[in-house]
């Protein structure tokens, strides 16, 4: 059996080696409406935790992927997150993994925490905010799929507004600069740098990311 929220954590939190890491976003089963709370399901349970798609998790696991490079394995946690906010109009609580609608044994419309998950999507991965303690680190992992140019602008930090441009794409950052300084890639900006409005602006290498699998298997009971 897999179960992929503890899976998602041993990653992000660097509880399983990197080897081992790499196997876990590999090898979890990914069904076609995203990565299930637990593989295979129980049969004779009705879908709530069972036979279902949680956007929480699904963010996890996509946030966990990209930790491990896995460009497929974001590009599919995205999709299964945003498919069903943009459907349904709104961060539903769960899904059901046999046709991804939301009849399910319980659920609720506008859940924060699928909703943060949703939002984290986009500002922890295609804009690499990454909170440290005295400040922040911007390191973008941005699929080929969705190259380009994007902008999330307004951004409050500790008092700061941030303004943060990501133009290509990649797992790595070419060059950054704050305010039109050029800063280090992957060095910690600290946070009493971070005063007024800040313009950050980052260009990815553009340089294919070495590719990895994916274990997309039909739902089973």
């Amino acid at each position: 059996r897999a179960e992929t929220l503890g899976l998602a954590l041993s990653i992000l939190y660097d509880i399983a080696p990197e080897k081992r890491q790499k196997q876990f976003s590999e090898n979890n089963p990914i069904t076609p409406y995203g990565p299930a709370i637990f593989f295979p399901q129980i049969s004779d349970m009705p879908s709530y935790h069972n036979n279902a798609l949680w956007p929480f998790v699904a963010s996890y696991w996509t946030l966990a992927q990209a930790k491990a490079g896995n460009e497929d394995g974001v590009v599919e946690g995205i999709g299964s997150v945003f498919r069903p906010a943009a459907l349904f109009a709104t961060n539903k609580e769960n899904f059901n993994l046999d046709n991804g609608d939301y009849f399910t044994e319980l659920n609720s419309s506008n859940m924060l925490w699928s909703l943060s998950g949703n939002i984290a999507l986009t500002t922890r991965i295609l804009f690499g905010i990454h909170f440290e303690p005295d400040g922040l680190v911007i390191s973008p992992f941005v699929p080929k799929a969705l190259e380009g140019t994007r902008t999330l602008d307004n951004f409050h930090y500790r008092g700061a507004t941030l303004n943060i441009t990501v133009n290509g794409y990649g797992a790595n950052v070419k060059s950054i600069s704050l305010n039109g300084k050029a800063l280090k890639p992957g060095e910690l900006i600290a946070a009493s740098k971070l005063k007024g409005v800040c313009d950050i602006t980052v260009d990815m290498d553009s340089q294919p990311i070495p590719p990895m699998k994916l274990n997309r298997v039909p739902n089973l009971k």
